[in-house]
């Protein structure tokens, strides 16, 4: 009775938890277990969400031809008498289950341990910024698209990826001849260590180390070849050619495995048919490029010496005599900035400056933007009395701007103001020291298409303190991390690393 009861209950919070639902990878192409695909619950919830609806023309009518609507399927739902679709459809099935009650298991039965897929482990060490989170995206993901800027950045991020999989054969299938020709010379010319080939009239005997080729050729491929599958234009892809040409890579349901990306454009959209035949090709967006922004070149100039704050002085001690009231310092800021608001070469040139050719790339060659960036108020104050006709910007409701009716030569911004309201600047000298991190609004700029634009950061090595130098050395790493190009003073190339 006892033991009846108990198994009663057992059932009845059984019966009350949601159902779990299996679905197994396997290559290119994903079933979801044998009890849920017979599911009529199941199927009405999957189906829909690999469907789109297109146009059939036929010859008949009085006009000689008649359109319809037809409902199409991405792939069938009926393969061993189990659910099949594309991999790529993953995350848009298992999300809709579980926004319905369902426990969602998935079982990644693919094997990417071959030594053909290993990662450039020296490469992915030397990368930074973006570089490197692209690199970890893709190295994580097999299946996936990326956005990209533009088409120049569409070859650097094919490149890398490339790069990424030194012992992968890669395939670069196109939708047209002057398409393969054009990506081919434009990622040869990119390339360092692989050459890049275009299919000729028949597949080469021996499998490249990356080729080009058109969608009608994938039919006769031999698809052991390949180890990655890149699609420079996937909107393409998602024609009615190019979708059979991929199926050549979504076979029956087996153990081979490619890996499969897909380059687009940022901002295009897509309607119901194309974005369900992307995702089938090449799953959901992994990584989004951020914007192209300008480039960022640091300055390290060698400031003046002072005397040395002692070791056992506050942090807010040590920050207003090293910097904040540091006379000789602010003097030798402030004369930096008055040399680049009269781009004066000769003065900069002094003061440790490097140049490439005539000199920095300035947005605004004639009148560049300059901005100060200081710590706080307090050095704001400071700095100020120096450069008296430039404008005073801070957090305060009441920030001081020149009244003499004139556009200041620069700004005067403290880092809290630059956190909230953000910059824009050609020129930011860095006047506040310590080893805070930046966080700085608008800065490097977003580029226009083809924009060249250059961002010059000037900070100052600060050598007179122990302490002082090690935050100058935090900087340089902080720099390092954002992917900023940095030189040393030209005196004193060897003191920040």
């Amino acid at each position: 009775m006892v033991k009846s009861l108990k198994n009663r209950r057992r059932d009845e919070r059984r019966a009350k938890e949601p159902r779990e639902i299996r679905i197994d990878i396997a290559g290119q192409v994903s079933v979801i277990d044998e009890e849920a695909s017979q599911d009529p619950q199941v199927t009405a919830l999957v189906l829909p969400q690999l469907e789109y609806d297109v146009t059939v023309t036929e010859q008949a009518g009085p006009l000689g031809h008649l359109e319809r609507r037809e409902t199409e399927t991405l792939h069938g739902l009926h393969l061993d008498k189990q659910g099949a679709f594309a991999t790529g459809h993953v995350p848009r099935v298992s999300r809709v289950l579980r926004e319905h009650g369902y426990r969602v298991k998935i079982v990644d039965r693919r094997d990417y341990s071959m030594s053909r897929f290993e990662v450039d482990e020296q490469l992915l060490r030397r990368l930074h910024g973006e570089d490197r989170r692209l690199a970890k995206a893709v190295s994580r993901e097999p299946v996936g698209l990326v956005e990209v800027r533009n088409s120049r950045d569409l070859i650097d991020t094919m490149r890398l990826v490339i790069d990424l999989y030194p012992r992968a054969r890669v395939l670069i299938p196109v939708a047209t001849r002057q398409m393969a020709r054009k990506i081919a010379r434009k990622l040869d010319e990119a390339a360092v260590d692989f050459s890049v080939r275009i299919r000729g009239r028949t597949w080469p005997d021996e499998p490249q180390r990356c080729l080009v080729c058109t969608f009608w050729a994938i039919n006769t491929c031999r698809e052991d070849d390949w180890d990655i599958v890149l699609l420079p234009d996937a909107v393409r892809t998602t024609s009615q050619r190019g979708v059979k040409a991929m199926t050549r890579f979504h076979g029956p349901y087996d153990w081979k495995v490619w890996r499969v990306y897909g380059f687009i454009q940022a901002g295009v959209r897509f309607g119901r048919r194309e974005q369900i035949r992307l995702e089938g090709i090449c799953g959901e967006v992994i990584y989004r490029r951020a914007p192209e922004r300008a480039r960022v070149r640091v300055l390290w100039l060698g400031s003046p010496t002072s005397a040395q704050v002692p070791r056992d002085a506050p942090a807010l001690l040590f920050k207003r005599k090293a910097y904040w009231h540091n006379a000789r310092r602010n003097d030798f800021i402030a004369g930096v900035a008055r040399a680049f608001m009269r781009q004066d070469t000769q003065k900069l040139r002094k003061y440790g400056v490097r140049f490439d050719g005539d000199g920095p790339v300035l947005r605004h060659a004639a009148r560049p933007k300059l901005v100060l960036l200081v710590a706080s108020t307090e050095q704001a104050r400071e700095v100020a009395k120096r450069l008296p006709d430039w404008d005073v910007l801070t957090a305060a409701p009441n920030s001081d701007k020149s009244e003499n009716g004139q556009e200041a030569p620069g700004k005067i911004i403290t880092e809290m103001y630059a956190a909230g309201e953000g910059l824009d600047a050609d020129v930011l000298i860095r006047a506040g020291g310590s080893a805070g991190k930046l966080c700085l609004k608008g800065l490097p700029p977003e580029l226009e298409q083809e924009e060249r634009r250059e961002v010059i950061v000037v900070d100052f090595d600060d050598q007179f303190d122990d302490r002082a130098t090690r935050d100058a050395k935090h900087r340089s790493r902080e720099y390092e991390s954002l992917g900023w190009e940095t030189e040393p003073t030209l005196k004193r190339d060897e003191k920040i690393r």
